[in-house]
């Protein structure tokens, strides 16, 4: 089957060029061309492999702009992988190989809702029939594939998918960044020791997966470490109304800091919300402030947020991946393009490693839990597919991003 085209006019790329020509059916062209199909045939079935094909499964909701750079970034990741550009580690160390078989990106966009993306994934499999699938990107839609790739033993890679439910007791869905978990725990040991006795609030949205999961776990954490998390607002969209009044607890309780694990226009609306309700404290998140837009970044003044990457990580690997993604797409990169850079590694690192296209051969290989190169260094996986991550801290200082020094965590 012919890859599905890429959506917002970015075309797929093809893998070897094909050349046509308007032949006359002739009698004496006909035993020409049957003897030109057989002798095809038979050098396709002994000479370069067949594509290894991965699917690309992301949202509609992305803006094309955003879609366009995390696309792009997963072409730039087999490029790189491929031609051997990125050093520090034995994998590289030969170069492209004669036979190297080629991998074609497979992308495919779905709705947020969970028959859509149960039919997208689906598709990618039955139809496109993709040998494995990176994405989705947010913890919602990773819900519902996950359970789609792991029936049909397809491995599946979350770039920035959180939620630690998406790869527990599954043999063939794996995750690139870090969880909830590992991002709440990182964030209560910050507040705690940069904001000693401090009594932070949060805010957060009932019935979703993403908001609840990291909201619950940072409190839990926070009051392990013996402090106190007060007040605790939740709301629905259709009772934003009823949290404008609610705003007026946290000033009342004299809150100083106010956790905001939210995602995308839920965070716009809810931080627009409550400086006007007259908070002037710190605001700070987990790792979905990655995706507030540049435009949007001078509204967000003096916050932080946690991630899983730095562009000031100083391995080779990162800064090679730094510098050519400066050089391809004229920006700096954000957390989800180097996620996805890193999903793809992983996933072609174990497929080197397994000898073979087999899923399940190349789901065994991620499961072994042997180092993996990536662009913070070594990666290793625990028994339900997570790595063991490092945590950094961005603050947004006169609309700009700024990754924090390590040595001042």
């Amino acid at each position: 089957m012919a890859p599905a085209a890429r959506q917002n006019g970015l075309p797929s790329r093809p893998l070897v060029p094909v050349f046509r020509r308007n032949l006359s059916l002739s009698s004496g062209v006909m035993p020409f061309i049957l003897l030109v199909l057989a002798s095809c045939c038979i050098l396709a079935s002994c000479g370069e492999p067949q594509p290894y094909r991965v699917g690309f499964l992301t949202s509609r909701d992305i803006d094309p702009e955003r879609y366009s750079l995390l696309s792009g970034t997963f072409d730039y990741a087999i490029d790189s992988y491929q031609k051997g550009r990125v050093a520090g580690s034995p994998l590289f160390a030969g170069g492209k190989q004669k036979h190297e078989r080629p991998v074609e990106m497979v992308p495919l966009r779905m709705e947020n809702r969970p028959e859509s993306v149960i039919e997208a994934a689906r598709r990618l499999i039955n139809q496109e029939g993709v040998q494995a699938i990176i994405g989705p990107l947010l913890s919602n839609p990773a819900l519902q594939a996950a359970k789609v790739a792991e029936t049909a033993g397809i491995p599946l890679i979350v770039p920035t998918a959180t939620n630690p439910e998406i790869t527990e007791g599954r043999d063939y869905v794996f995750r690139a960044c870090a969880d909830d978990r590992q991002q709440a725990a990182f964030l209560s040991r910050y507040i705690n020791t940069r904001y000693p006795e401090s009594v932070p609030a949060v805010i957060y949205l009932n019935g979703d997966n993403y908001s609840t999961s990291v909201a619950s776990r940072f409190i839990r954490e926070f009051e392990s470490l013996g402090g106190s998390v007060r007040p605790v607002l939740s709301y629905t969209r259709d009772t934003q109304d009823e949290l404008v009044r609610e705003l007026s607890e946290i000033s009342a309780a004299g809150s100083e800091l106010v956790f905001l694990p939210l995602l995308f226009d839920d965070l716009f609306s809810t931080y627009t919300l409550l400086r006007a309700s007259g908070f002037e404290g710190i605001v700070f998140g987990p790792d979905s402030w990655d995706g507030i837009t540049a435009d949007e970044l001078p509204m967000y003044d003096n916050t932080f947020y946690a991630t899983y990457w730095s562009s000031r990580i100083a391995t080779e690997a990162n800064m090679r991946f730094v510098g050519g993604y400066k050089k391809r797409f004229q920006q700096m990169p954000a957390s989800s393009e180097a996620m996805v850079y890193d999903s793809v590694f992983l996933l072609l690192q174990a497929l080197e490693r397994a000898g073979s296209t087999d899923p399940a051969a190349v789901a065994e290989g991620l499961r072994k839990r042997e180092d993996f190169s990536s662009l913070s260094g070594l990666l290793e996986f625990d028994e339900n597919g997570n790595p063991q991550r490092h945590m950094y801290i961005h603050e947004i200082i006169n609309g700009l991003v700024s990754p924090v020094p390590e040595h001042d965590l």
